[in-house]
């Protein structure tokens, strides 16, 4: 769903950068910050040590930790910043024709941070190796195990 909507608003900003390319750019500054916000604010939580836990997947939990933090479509949210950075792409194209110069280097910059918070977003890239995807097997069984504990908990206190 995201990526449609960043699709669409990017359509939108390359439509509108033909006539007003200083308001495309303000508005793709206003995506790479909330991408930006989002990708290093969930990079911010880190998971304490946990003893039921081999050491191999403490590590990737403490490495990839946001990826167990909260539920959600990761892929649509890679997907849609990779969208965003391909966008800044054509307007930077768009701004050379408009003799914005100052449009490259800028478009380069946006282009490489938000094409690195897509591949840190995308959690397909650390379930490589058979070992990895073991470790999150562990991982996962261990959160559903701590969600029963809860719910039980929950369920005997009410």
């Amino acid at each position: 769903m995201l990526e449609k909507v960043v699709f669409w608003a990017s359509v939108v900003a390359i439509g509108i950068a033909i006539k007003f390319l200083f308001l495309s750019w303000i508005l793709f500054g206003a995506a790479f910050l909330i991408f930006f916000v989002i990708y290093y604010s969930l990079r911010i939580w880190r998971w304490r040590y946990i003893s039921e836990l081999s050491p191999e997947a403490n590590k990737m939990l403490k490495r990839y930790g946001h990826f167990y933090h909260i539920d959600m479509d990761w892929q649509d949210l890679s997907d849609a910043c990779g969208k965003c950075a391909r966008a800044v792409f054509y307007l930077a194209v768009i701004g050379c024709f408009k003799a914005f110069w100052w449009g490259i280097p800028l478009g380069l910059v946006y282009f490489l941070i938000l094409d690195h918070i897509s591949k840190r977003l995308n959690h397909s890239q650390f379930l490589v190796d058979y070992e990895d995807v073991v470790h999150h097997d562990e991982i996962l069984n261990y959160l559903d195990k701590r969600a029963e504990r809860i719910e039980e908990e929950n369920q005997k206190a009410a």
